[in-house]
Order: C-alpha cells, then structure tokens, then sequence
C-alpha cells in the first residue's frame, strides 16, 4: 500500500467526527442466506469441476459443510479461500492446506510496453494522479487503432475509476463492501475491461 499516492491536504478533508467507521459489522448487517438456493447450487456442481487434493478432499464440500447452516453470508459461500481466516484453514491439515494456497500458476510476466505505460501513472499525490488520467494517452494526430492501443485505453481506464474512488468524500475504498459492490465499483472497468479484448483474441 505504500505505492497508493497520497491525498494532499485540503483534498477529501474532514472532521475526526466523521471518519470511517472500518470495524467489523455485526453479523446481522450482512445479507441473509437462502438456506434452499445455496444447498440446491452446491448439489448443481459437477464433482469433475472441484478441487479435490491429494488426500481426497474435495475443497467445495469442506467449505460447503463449514457454511451450510449459517443464516448470514460468509465468504466460504462464494468458495472464496480466505488465507487469512483461521476458521477456514483449520479446516484443513498443514499438508493441505499448503497444497491448496500453492501458487500453480506463478505471476505473468509483464509486458514491457505496459510497465512503461503504468510508469506515467506513478504520482505522489492524488491531483498529480488526477491530471495524468485526465491527459489524453494519444496524440491529437494518432487515430485510435485496438491492435495497439488497447491496453493504453484499459490502463488509463482503471486509473481513473480508482482515482474518482479515491476521491469520493464518501471514503468507499476504506469501508467493508459485499461482493456485488466490487463487482460494479471495480471488476467491471479495471478486469473486465483487460479481458474483453483478450478473450475475442
């Protein structure tokens, strides 16, 4: 987090009365489960598409029998793996639960074009950032062509919707969010948006 730029004074000031309330909520703050729906979803999938680790334990059903009767959403609902909830890991034994966190795929390579291109976003405050994502990244006399611009488009895209998060006198990057609320406020121009153009190539 220390790369995040910093918010210059003046820029979203407020009053100590009304900073962010980050604590945990309580569990009746978060949406309830339908019971019915989640075990009808869970009988839905195929074993062929579950985890199943060397010892024979299927990931899906752990999570599933951990959550089954909870009355409030947990994130073991979405199969998500938590690395950092002690419940979900005692879950597992030390074995597994190395073999389940272990990295198969490893990080990507990054493009040199596109390191280059992130490089002009590196700001120190919150208006340097807010310039640069509002400076064109073609020069008046280039037309646009998706072959090699796209990942310009998508970089300067993304920047921009975290610097209008940032922003927000609202503070929602400093608040607890449910799932759906990434969805709409992130997923959607920051990865969805890098993946279109990949996927139709």
């Amino acid at each position: 987090m220390d790369d995040l730029p910093k918010v210059e004074e003046g820029v979203n000031d407020v009053e100590d009365e009304n900073q962010v309330d980050t604590s945990e909520e309580s569990e009746e703050d978060r949406p309830k489960i339908n019971k019915t729906a989640f075990h009808e979803a869970h009988k839905s999938i195929p074993d062929s598409s579950k985890m199943r680790l060397s010892t024979g334990k299927i990931v899906e059903d752990v999570l599933f029998d951990f959550c089954r009767n909870m009355d409030y959403e947990h994130h073991a609902h979405s199969y998500i793996i938590d690395c950092d909830d002690a419940e979900i890991k005692s879950l597992y034994t030390e074995t597994e639960w190395k073999e389940l966190i272990k990295d198969r795929l490893g990080l990507p390579i990054n493009p040199a074009h596109i390191a280059k291109e992130l490089s002009k976003y590196a700001k120190k405050t919150l208006r340097e950032l807010r310039q640069i994502v509002m400076t064109p990244y073609l020069q008046d006399d280039i037309e646009y062509d998706a072959q090699q611009h796209y990942d310009m488009e998508w970089i300067q895209t993304s920047l921009r919707t975290l610097t209008n998060l940032y922003e927000n006198t609202d503070h929602p990057l400093a608040r607890s969010h449910y799932e759906d609320w990434f969805t709409v406020a992130l997923f959607g121009s920051c990865i969805d948006f890098c993946m279109r153009y990949a996927v139709r190539n």
